[in-house]
């Protein structure tokens, strides 16, 4: 290791992707950040274009990395942390077929009530380690499942 060697941390957040370069040292040296947009839908509905998050990673990323010092800096390592808990149906291929509910996203809240209903809040925790509420994946599945079942059809992968 030599003192041009970075560390690459990646923030996938809510309001945008934000990339920090620093040294062995644990020192800044360099950063960018890349917004985009989130939609309001009715019912409670939020969402995020999964294409928005793939360009600001990448564009975080770049400005980053153009704006650290010294020419022949090297990543030795990088850190991604993302917006949690959030539900993307995705393809064989890996390509998004819809925007994802972020975690915002309140919609499901009838399904998280069926689940309770359905198998108990403490079977339901059991199962998922989270409690029933629409914050949460399985209830957002669900909502997926009972209001768009093509599109979590065609899913291979959320």
């Amino acid at each position: 290791m030599s003192e041009r060697d970075l560390l690459l941390g990646v923030d996938v957040g809510t309001t945008g992707t934000k990339a920090a370069l620093f040294d062995l040292d644990g020192i800044l040296t360099a950063s960018s950040e890349r917004n985009y947009a989130t939609r309001y839908l009715p019912g409670n509905g939020v969402e995020q274009n999964p294409e928005d998050w793939w360009g600001a990673v990448c564009n975080s990323i770049k400005e980053a990395l153009g704006n650290a010092k010294g020419s022949s800096r090297r990543v030795l390592g990088m850190a991604v942390s993302a917006q949690a808990p959030t539900l993307l149906a995705v393809n064989a291929r890996g390509e998004p077929l819809r925007s994802a509910l972020i975690w915002m996203d309140r919609r499901a809240d009838g399904e998280s009530r069926e689940l309770a209903d359905r198998f108990g809040f403490g079977e339901v925790v059991r199962r998922t380690g989270n409690r029933p509420d629409p914050f949460y994946i399985a209830s957002k599945l669900r909502w997926l499942r009972q209001n768009e079942p093509k599109t979590a059809d065609e899913a291979r992968w959320f």
